[in-house]
């Protein structure tokens, strides 16, 4: 007598492919509705990414501007305060049309500056925002950055055009 065998292979077979038809149609769309809840986070995380990475190279190319433009005045290399500040934040990336440039003494006393005097040099600029509000970013929209420089030279020429005005303030 023969045995057999329980369950038939042809019924496994049978199961195994109406399982794989229904799996197949209870995945459609799956993948386009994770993308969409995954690409949120991951768009939010792109434009950070991209914010502070701007926000940083500002600052880098702001603060190098800043150390040309201390050196100029430092030399006693200004002649007049427009064009020191053209020249200053013709340096600063992506902001110049949002900056201001200033140079004063540090003693508000002070009726000249003079070899060895402390000079403050400082640039206020505005980043440049792209997060459109996804983004934490600093709340305060104007920056200074701002040095402080001992005169080593100083110039002959007047360095603006009211004598009682020393610097270039703001």
């Amino acid at each position: 007598m023969s045995r057999r065998r329980w369950p038939r292979p042809d019924i496994i077979g049978d199961v195994r492919r109406r399982l794989r038809r229904s799996q197949l149609v209870a995945d459609t769309g799956a993948a386009a509705v994770e993308f969409a809840i995954i690409s949120v986070f991951l768009l939010v995380l792109l434009f950070g990414v991209l914010q502070y990475g701007l926000f940083f190279f500002q600052l880098a190319t702001t603060e190098d501007a800043l150390r040309s433009a201390a050196r100029r005045v430092e030399i006693g290399a200004v002649t007049d305060c427009a064009i020191w500040e053209a020249a200053a934040l013709d340096e600063v990336a992506l902001g110049s049309a949002t900056a201001e440039a200033s140079w004063e003494p540090v003693d508000p006393t002070a009726s000249a500056i003079l070899r060895g005097d402390q000079v403050t040099v400082s640039i206020r600029w505005r980043p440049i925002r792209i997060g459109a509000g996804l983004i934490p970013f600093p709340s305060d929209p104007e920056r200074t950055s701002s040095t402080q420089i001992t005169v080593d030279q100083y110039g002959t020429a007047l360095m603006w055009t009211d004598p009682t005005q020393l610097g270039c303030p703001l």
